[in-house]
């Protein structure tokens, strides 16, 4: 299976799951996520910067593990800085009266023009030919983004060409109660129905 179809699957895939939320050290999240790409990390030499410790949050921690994973390992592809550098924070912030954790993760790489910082969470939207950077389908921010909407939240970017990017999210409090949360089909189903009738 190429790495189109298995993206395609991975999405539609996102669509059917329960996603069960538990109380979840983020701490531990980013460690293992960090862990996963520690080679990637040595071999390009990126600073990594936890200027505080993260809360623990109502959530799915292989789910939240895979948005860290993406963000991070976006922020180390799309680099070509001599001297890379990588923040991975947290802040309170009040959203529509409910304070609530909001993770950052801040790079110092080629950066995003603000009129494509809305298509780059569609699915197979890329803003460069598929060899650079690394490669790659073109899947990634769409699928953090429904994880991201599987646990209620909401991700968005900061980003000017030149001057790196800062991608934001959101995730319930640990305060709130834990649940059983559905991710947004979408039209995913329809792609995976599609993508099935075409497989031999």
């Amino acid at each position: 299976m190429d790495g189109l179809t298995a993206s395609l699957f991975q999405c539609a895939r996102l669509g059917r799951f329960n996603m069960a939320t538990v109380p979840t050290d983020v701490n531990e999240v980013v460690d293992n996520a960090l862990f996963r790409l520690q080679s990637m990390v040595d071999a390009e030499r990126v600073e990594i910067v936890r200027p505080q410790t993260f809360p623990t949050v109502s959530c799915n921690p292989v789910r939240v593990g895979e948005i860290f994973y993406n963000l991070i390992c976006n922020a180390i592809q799309y680099n070509q800085s001599p001297a890379k550098k990588i923040i991975i924070a947290c802040r309170d912030q009040d959203i529509e009266g409910d304070v609530v954790p909001v993770f950052m993760v801040q790079d110092n790489g080629i950066g995003i023009e603000p009129r494509f910082h809305d298509s780059i969470f569609k699915i197979f939207r890329r803003l460069h030919p598929q060899s650079a950077y690394g490669g790659g389908t073109g899947a990634g921010l769409a699928i953090v983004k429904k994880l991201v909407e599987g646990h209620h939240g909401r991700i968005w970017i900061d980003s000017k060409p030149g001057e790196g990017s800062t991608f934001y999210f959101t995730c319930r409090r640990i305060a709130e109660a834990c649940s059983v949360n559905h991710l947004p089909t979408e039209h995913f189903d329809a792609i995976l129905l599609v993508l099935t009738e075409h497989l031999p």
